[in-house]
């Protein structure tokens, strides 16, 4: 059984770890990250009963690293993607949007070797689009994980560039 929950500080080294095998480089600030609950981690394992998340003896086969727009480096790639729309099909003010200060941005996403195709992924991005309430979930991506997040809703669009993909996850409606 796997579930996901908020990391819990120290599990910050374990973060780490998932991130650095999945050959993605942590944040620099991924402990404060992780103290403010804007790191999810799957776990394997543990306490199949533990309903609430509170059981931390399961095994970490993925996280999901949510930062502020304002500080992630690819905040200035997507809001100045988001610009190029025409104004009605914009998904929010890419002006308001850099400055904001809470988490709503997917900074890294790891899922563990052994583990992927089994939905961790799913659910990690899943719980993050539920934690930023009724913010979009921004992201921007290699193009080669381009069908993993077209098939969790996202809207993807290509910069001219076509360096790194952006996307974003409109809130569901109330």
């Amino acid at each position: 059984m796997t579930r996901v929950r908020r990391a819990e500080p120290a599990e910050t080294d374990v973060v780490r770890g998932v991130l650095t095998a999945a050959l993605l480089d942590p944040p620099p600030s991924l402990g404060d990250a992780v103290a403010a609950g804007q790191v999810h981690v799957a776990v394997a394992g543990g306490d199949p009963d533990d309903t609430h998340g509170t059981d931390s003896t399961g095994r970490v086969v993925g996280c999901l690293v949510r930062l502020p727009p304002a500080e992630t480096p690819d905040a200035e790639r997507v809001a100045t993607t988001v610009e190029t729309l025409a104004p009605s099909r914009r998904p929010f003010d890419p002006d308001t949007w850099r400055d904001r200060t809470t988490a709503t941005h997917v900074d890294s996403v790891a899922v563990a070797r052994g583990r992927r195709g089994d939905g961790v992924g799913t659910a990690l991005v899943a719980a993050a689009a539920d934690a930023v309430d009724a913010s979009p979930l921004t992201v921007a991506f290699r193009p080669a994980v381009r069908p993993f997040y077209e098939s969790l809703g996202f809207t993807v669009v290509s910069p001219s560039d076509g360096d790194r993909l952006v996307g974003w996850r409109s809130a569901p409606d109330g």
